[in-house]
C-alpha cells in the first residue's frame, strides 16, 4: 500500500482532499469548479450489471461505459490541471513522470485500483504508450476509461487502451494514441 498523508480534520487522503471542497449542504465539488460534483457509490455490482444489460439487449455495452468514463475523467482532470501546465508537459518543458505518479496515486486513493507503472514512452509522437499493472479495479470498464481519460488529459488526443488479464483481478493495461479507438480489449 502506498503511504499517503491524511487531512487532519476529515482523515481523507490529502491528495484527494486538496482538490475538493466540501459545501455546507454536504456536496463535494472540485475546488477549481464548484459546478463539478464528486460522487461516491457502491460499485461491486457494476460489472455484472453492465454484463446483464448487454445480455438483455444482445450486445455488450462495455465500450459505452469505457467511453463515458474516458470523457468524464478527461474533463475532471483537465479542470484540475492548469492549461499552462498541460502545455508545458506536452511541449516537454516539464517532465511527465511526476504527473504519472500523482494521477496514479490519486486514482489509487480514490479507490480505482492499485497501479504499478511498468513502462512508458512519451515523445509526443505516434509511438508513445503507457503500460501499467492494474490490481483489483473497482470496475474493469470504468478503470479502463479512467486510465484512458487520465492519459488523454495530460498527453492530449484520443487514447485507446488494450488490456490482458494476467491473473484473477490483475490486468496489464497498455494505452496508445488513436484517432478513433474501437478496440478496448
Amino acid at each position: 500500500m502506498i503511504a499517503v498523508d491524511l487531512c487532519p480534520e476529515c482523515e481523507v487522503p490529502w491528495l484527494f482532499a486538496e482538490g475538493q471542497a466540501w459545501l455546507d449542504n454536504g456536496d463535494i465539488v472540485q475546488s477549481v469548479n464548484q459546478n463539478a460534483r464528486v460522487a461516491f457509490m457502491e460499485c461491486e455490482n457494476l460489472d455484472p450489471l453492465f454484463k446483464n444489460i448487454g445480455e438483455i439487449i444482445g450486445v455488450s455495452i462495455e465500450h459505452l461505459m469505457i467511453d463515458i468514463a474516458t470523457k468524464g475523467n478527461k474533463i475532471y482532470l483537465s479542470r484540475i490541471i492548469p492549461k499552462e501546465v498541460t502545455k508545458m508537459v506536452r511541449s516537454k518543458r516539464l517532465e511527465v513522470m511526476p504527473f504519472i505518479e500523482h494521477i496514479t496515486t490519486l486514482a489509487q486513493v480514490s479507490g480505482y485500483a492499485k497501479y504499478e507503472l511498468l513502462d512508458f514512452r512519451y515523445q509526443h509522437d505516434p509511438n508513445d504508450y503507457s503500460k501499467h499493472r492494474i490490481v483489483e479495479p473497482f470496475s474493469l470498464p470504468l478503470a479502463i476509461g479512467g486510465y484512458a481519460g487520465a492519459i488523454s488529459a495530460i498527453a492530449g488526443g484520443t487514447v485507446a487502451v488494450t488490456y490482458e488479464e494476467v491473473s484473477p483481478h490483475e490486468y496489464i493495461f497498455v494505452a496508445r494514441g488513436a484517432e478513433h479507438p474501437e478496440n478496448h480489449g
